[in-house]
């Protein structure tokens, strides 16, 4: 579905992916009988919905703004800097137990 806002803006609406959906498309099934059938349908939905805390799993790359983008890029890029520091220092004390090693025991 497009929505256009003016001359140059057009919208393109699009509906969730097939893999992010609860039931696939062709599953799909409705059997209201009655208006209140409907609305308790929606009312489930609606809970169903709303936010929860608890459970907020990783968004992918598509899904996320630009705060979320930057965020997510300088805590990747925290870890790597964490990961090398302690590659460094495990580096540093077996260079620094190598040499003491040379200049005490070996010599």
């Amino acid at each position: 579905m497009s929505a256009y806002v003016d001359e140059d803006t057009k919208i393109l609406l699009l509906p969730l992916p097939e893999s992010k959906r609860e039931v696939k498309i062709k599953d799909t099934a409705y059997s209201f009988q009655k208006i209140s059938d409907l609305l308790d349908r929606k009312s489930t939905i609606e809970t169903a919905l709303t936010a929860n805390p608890e459970a907020i799993a990783p968004k992918k790359y598509e899904d996320m703004t630009r705060e979320e983008l930057n965020a997510s890029m300088r805590k990747r890029r925290k870890d790597q800097q964490g990961k090398q520091h302690r590659i460094r220092k495990y580096q540093f004390f077996t260079f620094a137990g190598l040499g003491l090693f040379y200049l005490v025991i070996y010599r």
